[in-house]
């Protein structure tokens, strides 16, 4: 239902790769676009015996900005945010005031891989304070799909990983959850 205006360098990343890490997953908020469902987010700092599996793109910095203001409801041309990543030698940064309704206003230094350093955004708020909310089964179809391509993961385990994730768990059964994976890849 919303149409983006994308990043100003139209360039396709230069390299895709995946990355497993310790940021809690996690789905909150009612998101219109995703049917007034939940959205995706990690939590601000690591958390032991968690594993959460990424997908990663090698993007400039300006396309990381453009993205960035685009999942905060700016549009990318309308702003004169500037955006130096390089100074990142602690892993987070919050952009705009408490007062803003950004989702998205919490940037991450997650790690480094092959070199690059790793970078997302999540919110600014700390994810053990707020209530899950379930994902629309068009986003979890996505995510689904996701694992299954990129991660080589069965069936059973995408079931069980996204049984464990807030905003899954109180709202869908190991049931349902299989039934979706069926739907959405060949088992």
């Amino acid at each position: 239902n919303k149409e983006y205006t994308g990043c100003r360098d139209k360039n396709l990343p230069e390299k895709e790769s995946i990355l497993i890490s310790d940021y809690k997953l996690y789905f909150c908020k009612q998101s219109k676009i995703w049917g007034n469902s939940g959205v995706a987010f990690i939590s601000e700092t690591p958390v032991k015996t968690t594993t959460t599996f990424m997908k990663l793109y090698l993007i400039t910095v300006s396309q990381f900005r453009d993205i960035f203001l685009q999942e905060n409801g700016v549009n990318p041309n309308d702003s004169n945010l500037k955006l130096d990543l390089s100074h990142f030698s602690e892993n987070t940064w919050c952009w705009g005031n408490d007062k803003e309704h950004t989702w998205y206003g919490r940037i991450l230094r997650i790690g480094i891989v092959s070199g690059f350093p790793v970078f997302t955004f999540t919110a600014k708020w700390n994810y053990i304070d707020i209530q899950g909310t379930p994902p629309h089964r068009a986003y979890l179809s996505v995510i689904i799909k996701g694992l299954a391509e990129g991660f080589n993961l069965t069936a059973e385990d995408i079931a069980q990983y996204l049984s464990e994730k807030k905003g899954i768990q109180e709202y869908y059964t190991l049931v349902s959850i299989r039934q979706i994976i069926k739907e959405v890849i060949v088992v």
